[in-house]
């Protein structure tokens, strides 16, 4: 589990002695007595039922009332599963992808975030021009997606809104013709670094640049030679050691061809799809590593075609259209698995493993969903 706030229920069994019974505090939890909280649930295994947690502490004269125990996490712990790689465009910070987009007036970027599964959609937050790269992802590693846009220019600008403190942070970093869609944990610290791929040039080496947010390398920019001109970069965490390995796409003869320098297992390649598909950095296994992910657009039906990490198995589903739908893949579900997903004028469509097929109405026409950065 990453820090955070989480809301616990547990089951009980029905007992005559009152010490082995139903949990209900004895004392007044500070600053709750009277208020209702989240009506928090236990289950009796006995009759088979969901029942209140009641608070029923002193004064023994005040109305008994429903509530959950908060708890928050601090710190670290070794050994527990990493934080998972389906866990993209969480705003809210609750392991779900929230329902976020963009939306340009004049040159004006406006985000809006409905939470994920319930919860009053936010007010517009004016965050970028509308020429600017979406990029959000979480630099402060606070477990939530920040709200960012990098800005082309002869000097390049990451302009970060960290949620942890609701300031803003900018870096410079790259130049016009780069692409900051790479950004990822380069350093393996839990936080995502700014980050572009620069093309090569006149047979030169392509590069992926980085700058490390890591305590020991804070602020040291790295290069990774990799790639040639006419490569695609294609981002992610491969061989799952928390480190965003280098990972292009290269046209071969109309076929993809993927070569990739993983941070662990070293230099590795492989045939998959073709090279005018689109590719999808996500986790669909849920194994913290990157998946093989595809999108092709066949016949105006976007397929999706999928190949794990784990067992290596080959997905294919029809999901959305090329003409009206922009993919929008995320966790909207919350099982730490990324979930098929389409923004359609006003409405989230996503397909989880866990859920059935869903419609969210939320944006308008013309508006971009944020998780769009994930498909290169």
């Amino acid at each position: 589990m990453t820090t955070g706030n989480y809301w616990i229920d547990w089951g009980t069994t029905v007992n005559a002695t009152p010490a082995t019974a139903h949990f209900c505090p004895t004392t007044t939890i500070v600053d709750t007595r009277y208020t209702p909280l989240m009506n928090g649930r236990q289950f009796n295994v006995t009759t088979n039922t969901w029942v209140d947690v009641l608070e029923t502490g002193a004064p023994a004269t005040a109305v008994d009332l429903p509530q959950d125990f908060p708890f928050k996490l601090d710190g670290t712990r070794t050994g527990m599963r990493p934080l998972p790689y389906s866990r993209k465009v969480d705003i809210t910070g609750d392991n779900r992808t929230d329902y976020t987009v963009t939306r340009n007036t004049g040159n004006t970027k406006t985000w809006f975030t409905a939470p994920n599964p319930t919860g009053t959609p936010a007010s517009g937050v004016q965050f970028g021009n509308a020429t600017d790269t979406n990029v959000p992802e979480d630099y402060d590693g606070d477990g939530r997606t920040d709200i960012a846009v990098w800005r082309a220019g002869a000097l390049a600008y990451f302009y970060i809104l960290q949620s942890s403190t609701n300031t803003v942070r900018i870096e410079q970093f790259g130049q016009t013709g780069d692409d900051p869609t790479i950004i990822g944990d380069y350093d393996g610290d839990g936080k995502t670094d700014p980050a572009v791929y620069r093309q090569g040039t006149s047979g030169g080496s392509s590069f992926f640049y980085y700058r490390a947010s890591a305590a020991v390398n804070n602020n040291n920019i790295t290069g990774i030679p990799f790639g040639i001109a006419g490569d695609k970069p294609y981002p992610g965490d491969f061989d799952g050691d928390r480190r965003y390995d280098a990972s292009v796409i290269r046209n071969n003869g109309g076929n993809a061809q993927i070569f990739q320098q993983r941070t662990t297992q070293g230099f590795f390649v492989t045939n998959y799809g073709l090279f005018s598909d689109r590719f999808v950095t996500a986790d669909y296994d849920g194994d913290s590593r990157n998946d093989l992910v595809v999108i092709r657009d066949n016949g105006g039906v976007l397929t999706w075609y999928v190949s794990t990490s784990v067992t290596n198995q080959f997905v294919a589903l029809n999901y959305g259209t090329t003409a009206t739908d922009t993919p929008a893949p995320g966790d909207y579900d919350g099982d730490s698995r990324t979930d098929f997903g389409v923004y359609r004028g006003g409405f989230f469509f996503t397909f989880g493993t866990l859920s059935a097929p869903r419609a969210i109405p939320f944006g308008q026409t013309g508006d971009t969903p944020a998780a769009a950065y994930l498909v290169h």
